[in-house]
This record gives C-alpha cells, structure tokens and sequence, in this order.
C-alpha cells in the first residue's frame, strides 16, 4: 500500500482467513469451508425479556487446569462433551448448557492483538484490541497457522450451543483498535478512519487511545460488513455493543434491521454511556435511548441500587424498587429511564468491575455463610426484576477475582471459572438452575410493556427494611392468583401473617412447589428470599 509515495505492508481490512499473529492475510475458499447450520432448536425471542443471558470468555470457561476438558482455551474446548470437574462434576459444555440460560454472550472472539497466537499460555487478554473485525481469534484455534481451522472451529462451536437450543451473542468492539498507527486502516487510509478533535489530536473517549469515526461513510460500511458477516457465516444471534455510546445511532441501527430481517429474535444491546464524544452526529447512548427502541442498555443504575440494597445497605431501597421494576417506572421521585421493559439490561456483575462477591468482601462483609446467602439473594433480584437479566460466568458459584476491579490482562489465574470451586458449590449451581426456571414460569417478568402490568404489581414494605412484591398472575401457575415475593437483605429474620394459606413456591434451597407446603405464617430467613402464591 502506497499513501503520500510511502509504501507500507499492511494485512487487509477486510481480510477473513489469517496466519497467527495476523503477520499475513489469506484468501480462502469460503465455501468449501462452511459447516451446515440448524436452527430448529432455537427457541423464538418474541421479547429481549425472554432472554436469560449468561456472559463468559472461550478461554476462561475451559481454562482450569481441575477440568478434563482437552483443548483448553480452544473454539473445541468449549465443547467438548463429557468433561467432568476433579469430584466427578459436569464441566464444560456440559455443565454451561446445564444451567439453563438461553443466550451465552461471549467476550470478543475476533482476532485480537496482544496474544502470541503460538504460544497462547504465555499472554493473557479478554479481547478488547481488536486487530482483524472479521477474522476469529487464532489463539483460540488448535492451529493457529492454518487458516481453515479457526474458521471451521469457529462455526462448530456456535452450531454445537445452537443444536443446545442456546443462542450466541458476540461482543463486538467497534468503537477502537489496538493500535490506531499500526493498524490497517491507518495504512490504508491515513487521517481517515479515527475520530479527531477540531485541533487535529486524536479523540480518546474510548479510553484505549483512539476512537473509531463509525459516522464517515466507509467507516459505517467496514462496521456493518463485519456485523453482517458474522450474522451469515457464523449465524451469531445478535450482538453485545462495546462501549455503545460512543458508535453512532445510524450504525448500530442498520446492524439491528440487518440481524432482525434476518431472524427477529436477533438481539442487540451495549454499554450506552455517554462518554463526551466530540461529535455532531447522534450517539448510541442511555439519552438517545428513545432513538432506539430495539437496543437495550446496561443498566448502571440497576446494578448499583442492587449491589448496595441486596448487600444490606438498606438507604438504597427505593433505587432498587425503581430498578426492579425495570427503571421504567415513575417511583420516589424517579423518571422513567426507558419507554420498554426491553430496555433494560439488568445486573450486578459482569466481565470488568469487581465481582459481587468482591463487593461484599470490600464492604467488610467477612462471614463466609453470610456472602454465600447475599450471592444467592444477588442472583434471585436479577432473575425476579423486571427486564433482561443478565448473569456473568461463576457468578453462580460466588467466585473471587481477588478484589481485581479490571482483569482483563490478569491471567488465568484470576479469571478462569473455577471447577474446585464449583466441586464445593455445586449445590449453589443447583440453586441457579433451579432459579432461571422459575424465571421462566413467571409470565409477567417477560412482558415487555410495563404499564400493561402495573395495575396488577403491588408492593408492602415491611418493618426493617424488606419488601414483598405481589404480582396478581392467573397464568404462570393456574392454581394460584397471587405470587408474593419477599426480599430481606437485613440481618434479622422476617414473620409474616397470611389470612389465608399460602403455598411455598421458591426458597433459598430452590424450587419448593412439590414439597406442597402451605402455611398461614411464613418466616423469611435473614439475607435471604422467599415465593409463596394465593
């Protein structure tokens, strides 16, 4: 490539086979190379709130040296079938597509750029320098050096989840590069494919350096050619924004009518922050929601309120009222901060920030019975709000990353899911289980309209600091008309008087309709939760 008479060497943009380490572009037979797909499995996504999404990275959900999964870190490994943990556990794909979850998001699986692709135990990184957009990461090859292989295992382990009727979403970078100077575009086209301040410097809303002009036309095409790639080669699901807020509106909303047309439960959501952007152009964020009514958004209002109410911070209580009902609910004093339930990413923990069980620990909670109860009241207020809930990899299982807020260059050590931990949680995966099939039975947490259900949500504080919910529902459970939902993060256990008997539905063991206990006075356990229905 030959720009301003300097010639460069430079890997194409547009590539999509590679060697390692993207040192050279390949031109394949894209053809001969793609597996058959079935979809018959999948189930339909009338509403984003059907979806359970369920966030892990190829390399950190195999990587655990206490599994016997084979290719560990590998497309392969993630689906390798009869894996078993030390204790004779399920591991792997097996124990991942046990849990119930109907949408696995995975953290960036297109070739990224500081992995030694050769030797991938050596380095460590989550994805997010991004290096070819519509290339899969070779270090998650078995053989980085043939450019079939990572197409091939790419497309097996997506068809291998979808044949589980689970569906993949993608995290997608398309807001910076690794290295905007020795990167493609800049060879191709100097000055052109990054966003500039009016003096010329280099914007860097992203935090990473640099920040990619999605708004100029070739810029926009490149963006929604990878989107679309992915969508009909790979046959993702829909796509996880990073960094949403800074991509413009006019993008993010063909990649959404390009996926929809294609399957209308594709889903498309991000991170809508509003960073700052220096731009004329309208932004994919939380403020321009009300431009797009088929995104959602993490809710970081959610996760804080959640975080300090569920922990015992009980001056958060409205906030996380507000934000049980999917923030779209006028509450205390709050505004509506979506027109849909759909809106609303819900959640407590992802991939970067402390995990919640961290949390607990910097919030000097020490007692190893009272983080493990407060985890399992975390996972129950997710999967009983109002919205998409949204679940990170070992979240389940209360795991540790050491109080890391950022790992996403700490090694496996740290963040690798742990299968000597999930030999002595299995019961708390049990509990998970348990609890996203109970989401499932509950019709009103998967409308997508709230003021269709308002009318039928009541909700009675309790003395001390708990609440209880009550949905009148005559259809997830035909026996019953009234579902009661206690909430107590407090430290002192709840009494609490019926007229008449109710029947126990969910507790903090699981699933506890066929015990068929009824009772007139229910006593709520501290730090915990309980169902009944009337």
């Amino acid at each position: 490539m030959t720009n301003n008479e300097i010639a460069l060497e430079t890997i194409d943009p547009y590539a999509k086979g590679s060697v390692a380490d993207a040192r050279t572009s390949v031109v394949l037979n894209l053809e001969s190379l793609r597996i058959k797909k079935e979809r018959e499995n999948l189930p339909v996504i009338e509403n984003y709130t059907d979806a359970i999404i369920y966030e892990g990275s190829v390399r950190d959900m195999t990587s655990d040296i206490h599994s016997t999964i084979v290719n560990k870190g590998k497309f392969l490994g993630l689906i390798e079938e009869n894996a078993k943990t030390e204790q004779g556990h399920r591991a792997g794909f097996d124990y991942f597509t046990s849990l119930g979850f109907t949408h696995l998001q995975l953290l960036p699986i297109n070739d990224f750029a500081t992995i030694d692709e050769e030797e991938p135990e050596d380095s460590y990184n989550w994805g997010y320098d991004p290096a070819q957009y519509f290339v899969p990461e070779g270090s998650y090859s078995t053989n980085p050096n043939d450019p079939k292989a990572r197409v091939i295992e790419a497309q097996k382990m997506i068809e291998a989840f979808h044949k589980k009727g689970i569906r993949i979403n993608l995290d997608v970078v398309y807001n910076h590069v690794y290295d905007y100077l020795n990167s493609s575009f800049e060879k191709v086209v100097p000055g052109y494919y990054f966003r500039k301040h009016k003096n010329g410097k280099l914007q860097n809303t992203s935090y990473c350096g640099n920040d990619l002009a999605s708004e100029k036309k070739m810029v926009h095409k490149l963006i929604l050619d990878s989107a679309k790639w992915w969508i009909d080669y790979y046959d993702v699901d829909g796509f996880r924004f990073d960094l949403m807020g800074i991509i413009d509106v006019e993008t993010v909303k063909e990649i959404a009518k390009y996926g929809k047309a294609k399957d209308p439960s594709f889903m498309v959501y991000g991170e809508g922050w509003n960073m700052g952007c220096e731009t004329t152009h309208k932004l994919a964020n939380m403020e321009n929601a009300h431009l797009l009514p088929e995104f959602a958004f993490f809710n970081d209002v959610y996760r804080e309120s959640t975080k300090k109410y569920v922990s015992g911070d009980l001056s958060a209580k409205d906030a996380f009222l507000f934000s049980l009902f999917g923030s779209s609910l006028e509450w205390s004093g709050r505004s509506p901060m979506f027109k849909f339930l759909n809106q609303t990413i819900n959640y407590v923990e992802c991939h970067d920030n402390r995990t919640f069980f961290d949390y607990l620990e910097q919030k000097g909670i020490s007692s190893a019975k009272e983080k493990e109860a407060r985890c399992k009241l975390a996972l129950a207020a997710v999967a009983l709000s109002f919205g998409v809930p949204f679940f990170h990899m070992g979240q389940e299982i209360g795991q540790s990353k050491f109080g890391n807020e950022n790992s996403y260059k700490a090694g496996d050590t740290v963040n690798k899911f742990s299968y000597v931990l999930l030999d002595s949680k299995h019961m708390e995966a049990n509990f998970f289980r348990d609890l996203l099939h109970f989401r499932k039975t509950l019709r009103p947490l998967k409308t997508a309209d709230f003021s269709k259900i308002a009318p039928n949500v009541d909700v009675k504080e309790i003395p001390g600091g708990a609440i209880l919910v009550v949905l009148r529902d005559e259809k997830s459970f035909p026996k019953f008309k009234d579902i009661s939902i206690f909430f107590n993060p407090t430290n002192e256990p709840i009494n609490y008087s019926f007229e008449k008997a109710v029947t126990l539905l969910f507790t903090a063991g699981g699933n506890a309709l066929s015990t068929n206990t009824k009772l007139n006075n229910v006593l709520v356990p501290k730090e915990s939760l309980l169902v009944v229905a009337n």
